[in-house]
């Protein structure tokens, strides 16, 4: 039996939220925000398994949070189409993995240059 476009959404939501790197909570604070009224990190768990409706103005807003079209949200796919997504989705991991990699090396590196002067600095000292 195909998935309803609710259902469908809710998958799709879960799938793109953890793609895009965002919390539960992060997507509840910034929907609470455009819609104007408060949502709670239970809200978006029980959208994300399918326990709670979505409304239409939230996932509109869910859709511009997280910088997607609405119909590709809901519209059914063939395999291929959903292998690509499913790759797509892959590869932002491995880039949000490597950014944060990046990012580690950075501190790293500049804990060593921090510890390398501080030695310079000691033997300096201790040579007068």
């Amino acid at each position: 039996m195909s998935q309803t476009p609710e259902e469908l959404f809710a998958r799709r939501l879960r799938d793109q939220r953890r793609a895009a790197g965002m919390t539960q909570a992060g997507l509840a604070r910034l929907l609470s925000r455009l819609q104007g009224s408060e949502l709670n990190t239970t809200a978006i768990t029980k959208m994300e398994s399918g326990d709670r409706a979505i409304r239409l103005n939230e996932a509109v807003y869910i859709a511009h949070i997280l910088d997607l079209p609405l119909e590709p949200m809901v519209a059914p796919e063939d395999q291929a189409t959903l292998r690509r997504i499913e790759l797509e989705r892959e590869i932002e991991q491995y880039e949000l993995r490597l950014r944060q990699l990046q990012d580690e090396y950075m501190q790293s590196y500049q804990a060593a240059i921090d510890a390398q002067e501080a030695l310079a600095q000691l033997d300096t000292e201790g040579a007068e």
